[in-house]
């Protein structure tokens, strides 16, 4: 995990602040009625949305069709705030952007064409299909942010010491001698620790609906 990943979306989320009391207060009330929650969100964070995708896409899309995307997008938020975790309040605009990018990349992904190939060579640059790759690339992004807000949830249903080993060994590949030193314990207690936590981690990423090709993902 690097430090890059710890603060996604960095620009965006200096543009939009909440306070946590007023995150937490949309997540009580999505959970009774998201409509008038997610227009109140819209309403503030719009611009800085469409902004945001405009940026990411670099496409020619008219007006009318970022009407639709942006419907798409809050249409999606919707479903998804009730769900939202309070205790992530900080992360609350990276999973609004993550949300967002899901949403452009179904919607790209649904546009017919509209020119014939023999008329591709004669588009100017900025006219051209995004290339595949490139929504590759943000749904992978769009998929690590999510992972990485579930993953900092599931670490904390850990012991700390529990949470300490996985940390060291997983993220910052220290050694299982040097952990052992570091608790005061031994090596084999640290193989322990770090087996039972792993196992734990799995088994709630996988009740959250990961595949197991993704879980693996996330601790290579």
């Amino acid at each position: 995990m690097s430090k890059s990943a710890e603060m996604p979306f960095r620009t965006e989320s200096a543009q939009m602040r909440f306070e946590q009391e007023e995150i937490g207060r949309w997540i009580d009330q999505a959970r009774c009625d998201p409509a008038p929650v997610v227009a109140a969100i819209r309403h503030r964070t719009e611009c800085v949305v469409q902004a945001f995708l405009k940026r990411r896409f670099k496409s020619n899309l008219s007006d009318a069709d970022y009407e639709i995307l942006l419907d798409r997008v809050y249409e999606r938020l919707k479903r998804a705030l009730p769900s939202f975790h309070k205790e992530l309040h900080d992360r609350f605009v990276p999973w609004v952007l993550a949300i967002a990018l899901h949403a452009a990349i179904d919607f790209w992904r649904s546009l017919k064409p509209t020119v014939s190939i023999e008329s591709i060579p004669e588009m100017s640059d900025d006219k051209r299909p995004t290339p595949p790759e490139h929504l590759t690339r943000l749904k992978r992004e769009a998929a690590q942010h999510e992972a990485f807000s579930d993953l900092e949830l599931v670490l904390k249903q850990l012991s700390l010491r529990q949470r300490h080993v996985v940390w060291q060994h997983v993220a910052n590949n220290v050694s299982y001698g040097r952990i052992a030193e570091e608790l005061h314990i031994s090596v084999e207690a640290v193989r322990q620790h770090k087996y039972n936590a792993i196992k734990k981690l799995r088994d709630t990423l996988s009740s959250m609906g990961y595949s197991s090709s993704r879980i693996g993902d996330l601790f290579s």
